[in-house]
């Protein structure tokens, strides 16, 4: 080999020396190349560096306009490659980037690729940091190409890299821009790429790999190509924090996201080079962990989400379209509050603060509306607490165990979405909801289930409108709610049944019991608002109880239990409840009320001492309420009073309607009057010791008009004790009893009233009592016009009986008046009568009259004059002629003219000297007295002597030519 060339025979052949002298050249040419080569390895391995580094670091900060550090720079000549070692690209106190190292391994297939051809490109631990300053400059915003229009429009070069790939690298992010400062660290960035290249229509693939140093991941890897733009791959997320997102995301907002983690995994493609550009995910699955969300500042959090999850989510960024396959979330736990203007507070949290906008920026054409659909949603085991506070004190709800489920759910979609929604309802109530929803236009189609709703629980609610504390009460529903919406009106129509659970009702200002029953049934419900119709086909009240009272300030408890509590007495009964003037356009109707075992109790506590009644075992049903205007409703109830007596109450009502019409009958027996003497002593001064009462009510009102017809008869009514009362009338009540009393002991009364209610004077107790009182009035002023009227005699003269002057004797008209007397006296056992005997100076004329006649006629005498004459000259001794005037000049009279005149004067002068004593006059009053007791007693209607009463004569009556002898009327 070389010079030694072994040959055969004994000398050198032509062979061997054209082989020797061809090695030599070869030799030559040898020693050059390797001279070359040693030249270019020392040259590459050694001088290139030196002569590189400082070039290489001064471009760089040229470029970036900050120094550059190299610590090494290592070339390799025979791989064409390069390394640099702590490369720094900025100061220590404003660094930019580090690279531990960078690795590129140059290709010689650039030469015939006609491309930049790059073996390996490797960083080790490479190092960014990312700064946004407070007027939110980017740190490397300085060496960012200017945006410049070009008229060289050739292609960039072609860039081929067989392997890129990124080891424990890290990037500082820090946003001073924001109101609050966002600071991160992407801890651990591992990143490969193989067989990239920018040539068109040539992918290549990757893989990166990240890991911040609050343990969120990333893996993302598949395939990239950049002439078209094209990705295509697989995305990993691992717990990633929403603090991290909500820090970048949630500027303006005035809550914050915690605790949460959040892993993603999906297909995606990205294609930049198709006619319209392309973004989809494929089969997206995200799970939301451990997410609160908290207002800013606060420590309680308003809504914790311990787990969501959402599977097969599809989205097309072309076509504006999600679809989702399930969503799930578990355990979640909201609270919310309504506010004093009925909004809720989690409006104002979720409304975002205004943010500074670019004015530069152009609008852009809106983007057509996105189809969402979702397959499946669920709420599981949710907690919803809610807090209103329009009501004084505050609601409080809470929603527990909290389901919901939904169905085909399309965003923007007419087609139906399926609900099934169940929850508790604070400690005892449960609601169902169940069927098909649309979103476009709104409407529903849904049943409804609401079981053991607890009434205590909307205090607060009932509180605000009326002074009434519910102590107890459950409410169920059944039914089948169907809406729709027109022109943004909802029109909704409920079908069903209800049912109120022994409710019971205090009165808060007395703690009295109100209201209460063991069970309201509403049958047939349905409801329209629409249309504004509402029909029932039966309230059934069992064994309802209503107390109903008048204070001690004379005003109902309903009027202090439905006004405001700051009303006085007097402001409650001025209240008038304006009409509602769409009422007159809505429609009620309520087939039937039933009532069973119901009781209303009444009281009175304006009297001392005080009225209490009532009416139990009341039974009945009431037909045909409506708020027509012409509707009557037909009433039959039955109950007993105060345990014994039967009452009932008949007639036709429309209480619905804006008339109000009522025409009740009530009809009461057997009652006991004693319960009465708070009345009576208020009123008339005395007790009651017995008695029953029956009454027959007949009312009718309409128009506002009232009109009222009260039958009041009552048995054996015997009043007790007088009372002390400054209210008592001054009027004799015994003595209208006793004229009221028939034979039997039966005081039958028609009582009529009237008056308009709308009247602010109008009260109807007052009413009754003053229609009472005038009765009482009449009969005490004129009784005996009262008892003829009672018994339908006439009433002139009834109280007196006439005698003439002198006499004793009864003329058949007075006998008759006095047989009527009787006869009324006989229907009216409670009365007595008293007879005044009377007689008049009438009468002492008569008597002396009477008794100058029976002397002349005993005088002898052919006439009565000559009988006169006689009597005077008798008494006087003179004759009668003296007493005659002489005559007037010129006057001639007769001689038996002279004897009348003298006649006439002596009868006058014989009267005039004639005395009655008051004995006689006395006499004649007692036989008059008498005369009249005889008739009562004796005639053909007997009077009890005992009855009837002769009080001490009165002889100083003045009488003219009829003497009376007056009558008067006492209660036994």
């Amino acid at each position: 080999m070389g010079d030694n060339l072994l040959v055969t025979g004994d000398s050198e052949t032509p062979l061997m020396i054209k082989i020797t002298q061809l090695s030599r050249r070869w030799r030559k040419r040898i020693l050059l190349v390797t001279g070359l080569f040693s030249a270019y390895v020392a040259f590459g391995f050694l001088l290139l560096p030196w002569l590189l580094h400082n070039t290489l670091t001064e471009a760089l900060s040229t470029a970036t306009h900050r120094p550059v550090t190299l610590a090494v720079l290592k070339i390799n000549p025979l791989t064409l490659s390069a390394t640099l070692g702590g490369l720094e690209i900025g100061t220590a106190d404003q660094p930019l980037a580090r690279f531990e190292e960078i690795y590129i391994n140059f290709s010689l297939g650039s030469l015939w690729h006609r491309a930049y051809v790059f073996n390996t490109i490797r960083l080790q631990a490479p190092r960014a940091i990312i700064a946004i300053d407070r007027r939110g400059r980017i740190n490397f915003q300085d060496i960012m190409p200017a945006n410049s229009t070009s008229a060289n429009n050739n292609p960039p070069p072609v860039v081929v890299i067989q392997s890129l790939e990124v080891t424990r690298g890290s990037i500082d992010f820090e946003d001073l821009s924001r109101p609050t400062p966002f600071r991160t660290n992407i801890a651990t960035l591992n990143f490969s790429l193989r067989d990239f290249t920018t040539r068109r229509n040539v992918a290549g693939n990757y893989q990166l790999t990240v890991a911040t140093d609050l343990g969120e991941t990333l893996a993302w890897q598949g395939s990239l190509q950049v002439t078209p733009f094209r990705s295509e791959g697989t995305l990993r997320l691992g717990n990633i924090r929403t603090e991290t997102i909500w820090a970048l995301a949630g500027a303006g907002f005035k809550f914050n996201l915690e605790h949460g983690l959040i892993d993603i995994s999906s297909h995606y493609l990205m294609n930049l080079g198709a006619a319209e550009p392309q973004f989809r995910l494929d089969g997206m699955n995200m799970t939301l962990r451990d997410l609160q969300l908290l207002r800013r500042g606060a420590t309680e959090p308003v809504l914790v989400l311990p787990r969501l999850d959402v599977s097969g989510l599809n989205l097309d960024w072309q076509h504006h379209t999600v679809a989702i396959t399930d969503i799930t979330a578990k355990d979640v736990r909201l609270r919310a509050a309504r506010e004093t203007d009925g909004q809720l507070d989690l409006r104002e949290l979720f409304t975002r603060e205004p943010l500074a906008v670019n004015a530069s920026a152009k609008s852009e054409k809106p983007s057509p509306p996105w189809q969402i659909t979702l397959n499946n949603t669920q709420l599981q085991t949710a907690s919803l607490q809610l807090e209103d506070r329009t009501t004084m004190p505050s609601a409080h709800w809470h929603l527990t165990p909290f389901n919901m489920n939904l169905k085909n759910l399309a965003f923007g979609s007419e087609k139906p979405v399926a609900l099934l929604l169940e929850t508790g309802i604070n400690t005892r109530g449960h609601a169902e909801l169940h069927g098909e929803l649309t979103l476009s236009p709104p409407g529903g189609n849904l049943n409804l289930t609401l079981t053991s709703f607890d009434l205590t629980d909307i205090q607060p609610y009932v509180q605000h409108a009326a002074q009434l504390q519910l102590r107890n009460g459950e409410l169920n529903v059944t039914g089948h709610m169907d809406f729709v919406t027109e022109n943004d009106v909802p029109a909704i129509k409920f079908s069903g049944d209800a049912a109120i659970q022994k409710l019971h009702a205090v009165d808060i200002l007395r703690n009295e019991d109100f209201i209460l029953w063991e069970q309201l049934a509403i049958n047939g419900l349905s409801y329209d608002n629409h249309t504004a119709r509402l029909t029932m086909k039966e309230l059934a009240f069992t064994k309802p109880y209503l107390r109903f009272i008048i204070t001690p300030d004379s005003i109902t408890n309903l009027s202090h239990i439905f006004s405001p509590p700051s009303q006085t007495a007097s402001e409650q009964m001025a209240t008038t409840t304006p009409i509602d003037e769409k009422k007159a356009t809505s429609l009620t109707t309520i087939d039937q009320v039933r009532i069973t075992d119901g009781t209303l109790n009444f009281g009175d506590q304006s009297i001392k001492p005080n009225f209490n009644t009532g009416i139990q075992q009341l039974n009945g049903t009431i037909h045909g309420l409506s708020s027509k205007e012409l509707a009557r409703a037909d009433v039959e109830l039955q109950g007993k009073v105060d345990r014994y007596a039967p009452a009932t109450i008949r007639g036709k009502i429309n209480p619905l309607s804006n008339d109000a019409f009522t025409d009740l009958a009530f009809n009461f027996r057997g009652i006991e009057t004693t319960a009465f003497t708070p009345y009576s002593g208020k009123f008339a001064g005395y007790k009651i010791d017995k008695g029953k009462l029956n009454v027959e009510l007949h009312y009718l009102l309409s128009k506002k008009m009232l009109q009222g017809e009260n039958k009041i008869v009552i048995d054996q009514l015997q009043l007790g004790e007088k009372v002390e009362s400054p209210d008592a009338t001054g009027l004799p009540v015994r003595l209208a009893i006793a004229i009221l009393k028939d034979t039997n002991g039966v005081i039958d009364l028609d009582l009529p009233i009237s008056g308009r209610i709308d009247d602010p004077d109008f009260h109807y107790g007052r009413i009754v009592w003053m229609a009472l009182k005038n009765i009482i009035v009449k009969l005490a002023t004129a009784p005996f016009r009262a008892l003829a009227s009672l018994m339908g005699g006439s009433e002139e003269g009834a109280n007196q009986v006439s005698f003439i002057p002198g006499k004793t004797a009864l003329s058949t008209e007075e006998l008759e008046k006095l047989g009527k007397l009787a006869q009324a006296l006989a229907q009216r056992p409670a009365l007595a009568l008293e007879v005044r005997g009377t007689a008049s100076p009438a009468d002492a004329n008569a008597i002396a009259a009477a008794a100058l006649e029976q002397r002349l006629t005993a005088q002898p005498g052919e006439s009565r004059t000559q009988k006169i004459h006689a009597v005077y000259l008798t008494v006087y001794g003179t004759a009668a002629t003296t007493l005659l005037p002489p005559p007037a000049p010129g006057e001639t009279l007769t001689s038996q003219q002279i004897q009348e005149n003298a006649a006439r004067a002596a009868e006058t002068q014989l009267l005039a000297a004639m005395t009655v004593s008051d004995d006689e006059l006395r006499t004649l009053a007692q036989e008059r007295a008498q005369a009249i007791a005889a008739a009562l007693i004796e005639g053909t209607i007997k009077v009890d002597a005992e009855r009837v009463f002769l009080l001490d004569v009165d002889t100083r009556t003045d009488a003219g030519t009829v003497v009376t002898v007056p009558l008067s009327l006492q209660a036994r």
